[in-house]
């Protein structure tokens, strides 16, 4: 007797591999013919062709053909396209189309378009028509809908916008574990994006860590090239908040010249403001001045009221900066005689904060502390930790000695854990002075890391320094008074031999442990250490009376920095 056969598995439709998919679609890509007809094939490869390298050449077929086929997957892919190149009126009609064609059979293609077009509603500030498409996406997926990459992503968009933060990052990272289901891998990249614009102020590391292996993950993928520019962009903030200006620089320049070249015009405004920062934290507030004045008249050209405004209240803070609190507040008062922007108000607050902070001193911190307590609740960690070291400074200022170094010790610890060197917004002299005056030793090493905003700009010529390799110090021909050296606790004697050490080490380093036995060599080591960050602070201010020398402390390493206008004889 034969045995009964075994039933027949049914046969599972399963997916391509991404970039074999990707070379099959590029194949169909160049089978069009010279007169332009996309026909089927296209249309259904179109969708994915727009998130790739041959997006481009995608663009060229579409655009020369004279039937261009009426469907879902071509709405989406033009829509698409038109979505990158910012040109966001055409973008929203070609999505609203492909919307009112997908079905429940369509379910993956419906999704993506639930994302792009409720991510336009939302950059538009139409946060109800977002919530629209939001419901239309849940209603056509079901249930699906909660294991869907690019429904999650369009939630995570929704809560971040509401100030949901927690809830958004968790949905972001939930996007990322389903993103490999997703139209294209475009979803993953745009999550890691997104996620780690939110981190930037929180996780600075984190957020460069992400943003790198959304670039690598665009180069691995083959996907579109001109998203690359906003990433860098991304990139370069998150560097500059992890205190990496160099880095920051070098990848905002790349931003810019790579956004000027694929016509990303919006991306290539923010890379300048974000270039404007950057000009500021090296010194050069004439060139940030410069530039957020060229960002605003391009802010204003691209309807970006939000960064329009917020160009307005870096310039009045450079103005403080430059020593003119005047002029701060009339360009305040004027570049917002209206009721500002909601998203405005508290940087007008903390900058109206600092500028009636010398004469409103108790008024000042209040305010300040207050701020800081409430980005502090929306673990805005950047902010909080640059505006608790101002709350300090006005400690300090005004004799309460006792809050200052519980200040201080509580932003060290938030900046120690976090991997801040400075802060983005309202970083100066004063907040790295306090921190080092107060710090306790736990937190010395950080707050020499601390990087040093440049010195109000004061008149007059540029002074000259020579320093003799016996540790003579003159300034514009004349010797360093000798009370200079009686700073602190330390002794002139220890501060001196300080200074040789170090300028015998220049242009070198000294390592902290051995720079300390050297000094105290009767002292056990840890008490040594603690006189070295004693006698750090002290020959700091013997150093204000020798302009362009700086005592650097990087990565436990102690060193003389010399401007051009000081040398060694």
């Amino acid at each position: 007797m034969t045995p009964p056969k075994a039933p027949r598995r049914p046969r599972v439709a399963r997916a391509k591999p991404w970039l074999t998919q990707v070379e099959a679609d590029r194949r169909i890509l160049k089978r069009v013919d010279a007169k332009g007809r996309p026909g089927r094939a296209l249309a259904a490869a179109a969708p994915r062709l727009a998130d790739s390298q041959y997006a481009e050449a995608l663009d060229h077929v579409l655009a020369r053909a004279t039937d261009k086929p009426e469907g879902l997957e071509i709405a989406l892919a033009i829509g698409r396209r038109a979505l990158v190149n910012d040109r966001l009126d055409e973008a929203l009609r070609w999505l609203v189309q492909a919307r009112s064609l997908a079905t429940e059979k369509t379910p993956v293609v419906a999704a993506r378009i639930a994302f792009l077009l409720g991510a336009v509603y939302i950059g538009r500030d139409e946060e109800v028509a977002a919530d629209a498409v939001l419901a239309w996406a849940e209603g056509i997926l079901g249930r699906e809908a909660d294991s869907s990459a690019d429904v999650l992503h369009l939630r995570a968009l929704l809560a971040e916008r509401r100030g949901d933060r927690d809830v958004a990052m968790a949905l972001y990272r939930e996007v990322l574990q389903r993103a490999n289901v997703a139209l294209t891998p475009m979803t993953r990249v745009l999550a890691m994006r997104n996620l780690a614009a939110m981190l930037a102020h929180a996780r600075p590391r984190e957020s460069v860590g992400l943003y790198a292996m959304a670039l690598a993950t665009l180069d691995a993928d083959e996907l579109d090239a001109s998203t690359r520019c906003g990433i860098d962009n991304g990139m370069g903030y998150a560097l500059l908040c992890s205190g990496d200006v160099d880095g920051a620089r070098m990848k905002l320049d790349q931003a810019s010249s790579e956004a000027k070249r694929v016509g990303a015009e919006r991306v290539e405004v923010f890379a300048n403001f974000n270039r404007s920062l950057v000009d500021e934290l090296s010194g050069d507030l004439h060139a940030a001045d410069a530039r957020l004045r060229a960002v605003e008249a391009d802010a204003r050209r691209h309807d970006l009221d939000e960064l329009a405004g917020w160009t307005r209240i870096r310039r009045a803070w450079l103005q403080l900066r430059a020593g003119s609190a005047d002029a701060a507040a009339a360009a305040l008062r004027e570049a917002f005689a209206t009721a500002p922007r909601t998203e405005h108000r508290e940087a007008i607050a903390t900058l109206s904060a600092l500028i009636r902070l010398p004469d409103r001193l108790a008024a000042s911190r209040a305010q300040l502390s207050a701020l800081a307590a409430a980005y502090r609740k929306r673990d805005d960690a950047l902010t909080d930790f640059t505006l608790t070291l101002w709350v300090a400074h006005a400690d300090a200022a005004s004799g309460r000695l006792a809050a200052a170094r519980r200040n201080v010790a509580r932003a060290c610890g938030l900046g120690s854990e976090r991997g801040f060197r400075l802060g983005t917004s309202w970083w100066s002299s004063e907040v790295v002075t306090v921190a080092r005056e107060h710090a306790p030793a736990e937190f010395a090493d950080f707050a020499d890391r601390l990087l040093v905003a440049p010195s109000t700009p004061r008149p007059g010529p540029e002074r000259h320094v020579v320093v003799s390799r016996d540790g003579t110090v003159t300034v514009d021909g004349q010797p360093l008074d000798e009370s200079t050296w009686r700073q602190g606790r330390s002794g002139s004697g220890v501060l001196r031999r300080y200074f040789r050490a170090l300028l015998s080490a220049y242009p070198a380093a000294l390592a902290r442990d051995e720079l300390a036995d050297l000094l105290w060599p009767e002292s056990e080591g840890d008490k040594a250490v603690r006189n070295l960050y004693d006698a750090t602070k002290d020959l700091r201010r013997v150093l204000v009376a020798m302009p362009g020398v700086q005592l650097r402390v990087t990565e436990q390493t102690y060193g003389l920095v010399l401007a051009s206008s000081a040398r060694v004889h």
